[in-house]
């Protein structure tokens, strides 16, 4: 199998490379570039693997990177390669819903993937999307980075309960947590159960999330958890999609653990392991 990584994940290629997987650069400048009006450009040079796995994050520039791999999946479909896409974070995600008015999109990116381009299996690590009954209709293996994070955090910090962020990082890691009442996209109301409270009065406490943007919910997260009387309080975040957010967390927080599925430079835990798992 060849694996192309994308402008977004070249720094993960370097290291894939190391490994011994066969690797594909776009970020070179005769592979990618843009024009002076802002279009995309990507050649492909030929080569034999029939198998192939695009490996691409949707985050920085999510709509250039949607650009560059569409370019990438249409020379794979014309050359009769047999398709795998490896999304390290995935663009449009929260937009996931069906609803009137609306697009979801992160359901139509994949049904075009899937039905033009051919693609054989969508491989997405922590996507807001996870748990959507729509989601069982593609061949689609969304993948968790929940153990990744906390084998990191035990590291230092030996006696950690873990809780999560909302509603949704329940359904991702099954762990107990708050109930989220969003009152616009920086005011949101946090509503937890006596019997974690419990827990985490004299406790060193791990906050668990899919996602930094506004940052607000992890925030609100952590005054929930001093006020029950928790020591050290840390954050695990899959993503850290907006560096403001992510910096209001860094200065909130004991700790900060995130992955490196968006190129960050508090991106503290390598996702490398998934990948590989999927290649080898």
């Amino acid at each position: 199998m060849t694996l192309i990584a994308t402008s977004n994940t070249v720094f993960f290629a370097r290291k894939l490379q190391r490994s011994g997987v066969r690797v594909i650069l776009l970020g070179k400048k005769e592979r990618t570039r843009k024009f002076p009006d802002g279009e995309m450009y990507v050649r492909l040079s030929f080569f034999k693997d029939r198998k192939v796995l695009v490996l691409h994050s949707g985050s920085p520039n999510p709509n250039d990177g949607l650009v560059e791999l569409e370019m990438i999946l249409s020379i794979l479909k014309n050359d009769g390669k047999e398709v795998s896409v490896f999304f390290t974070y995935f663009p449009y995600g929260m937009q996931d819903k069906d609803r009137s008015g609306e697009a979801n999109a992160a359901q139509e990116i994949i049904k075009k993937l899937i039905k033009y381009y051919h693609v054989r299996e969508i491989f997405v690590v922590d996507p807001h999307f996870s748990g959507k009954k729509w989601v069982n209709k593609y061949p689609v293996k969304i993948l968790s980075a929940f153990s990744l994070l906390k084998a990191e955090a035990t590291k230092k910090f030996k006696d950690l309960v873990f809780i999560s962020a909302d509603e949704g990082s329940k359904k991702r890691t099954g762990l107990p947590g708050f109930t989220k009442k969003r009152l616009s996209i920086n005011n949101v109301k946090l509503l937890a159960p006596f019997s974690i409270k419990r827990k985490l009065k004299g406790k060193n406490v791990a906050i668990v999330d899919d996602l930094i943007e506004t940052g607000t919910t992890l925030v609100e997260a952590y005054k929930a958890c001093k006020k029950a009387g928790a020591k050290k309080i840390i954050a695990a975040a899959t993503h850290g999609v907006v560096p403001e957010g992510v910096n209001k967390i860094r200065k909130t927080f004991d700790d900060i653990y995130i992955t490196n599925s968006i190129r960050t430079a508090e991106g503290n835990v390598s996702i490398i392991p998934l990948i590989l798992g999927i290649i080898k």
